[in-house]
């Protein structure tokens, strides 16, 4: 091996201790973009304590009084944010590792100084609140010409209506008419609408039909005081 190699070998080497020495470098839980949006508020925290703060080209940088230099910044690849700690020039080595304690002491208690201060300015985040659904709304079935359905895969094809009568009809005739699954049925009177599928269609709508089963118990489609009328069931599967 020549001197000149030699001395390469030893200037590298010489280099390579000198850093370890006087720098040091911690990752931080970050994301370069989240360690970036910190630096104002790092900046802030280190002026608030009367230290020489400022934003460097990648990175908040801040001066300790002891000379220690903090630098939070993207590592060199951007895929991660770090703390580097530099001491100034000519730190005995013995003396380094206590510097360097007291610097991530300092240098943690800069950050959550930030990090609260940070919260408080952030604005609270904003609620939205999205529209809901609005169920078919129904307490009687009274008013000639309403049509109240059930639609979608639930109950298809479940729908009462009260068909125009302007002139008072016979209680023989029928005034209304309800239909059940296709079929039609004409009902003598609103009452008889209510029960052939009105009452089953509210207990429903109460519950954004969701509870079939208890509205089949507790308000069951009773088409027993109207007629069966095959006429209505075109109309009904309109």
């Amino acid at each position: 091996m020549s001197r000149n190699t030699v001395g390469v070998a030893l200037l590298s080497l010489s280099l390579s201790l000198a850093s370890c020495v006087t720098m040091r470098v911690y990752q931080l839980p970050l994301s370069p973009a989240e360690g970036q949006a910190m630096v104002p508020a790092l900046i802030a925290a280190c002026q608030g304590q009367g230290l020489e703060a400022f934003r460097g080209p990648n990175g908040a940088v801040a001066n300790l009084e002891d000379g220690v230099m903090l630098s939070w910044q993207d590592s060199a690849n951007h895929d991660d944010f770090i703390l580097v700690m530099s001491l100034p020039d000519k730190v005995p080595e013995p003396e380094a590792q206590a510097r360097f304690e007291k610097a991530k002491a300092r240098a943690d208690q800069l950050w959550s100084v930030a990090v609260a201060s940070r919260q408080v300015m952030m604005p609270p985040p904003t609620v939205v609140v999205m529209p809901q659904p609005v169920p078919v709304q129904s307490t009687t079935v009274t008013a000639p010409g309403t049509t109240i359905s059930i639609g979608g895969a639930l109950m298809p094809n479940v729908s009462v209506t009260v068909q125009d009568a302007p002139v008072p009809q016979p209680a023989s005739s029928s005034s209304a008419s309800c239909c059940i699954n296709g079929a039609g049925y004409s009902c003598p009177t609103a009452a008889a609408v209510d029960r052939c599928s009105g009452a089953f269609m509210r207990c429903m709508s109460a519950c954004n039909f969701s509870c079939q089963g208890r509205c089949e118990r507790e308000a069951p489609l009773d088409p027993s005081g109207c007629s069966r009328n095959a006429s209505l069931d075109a109309s009904c599967r309109q």
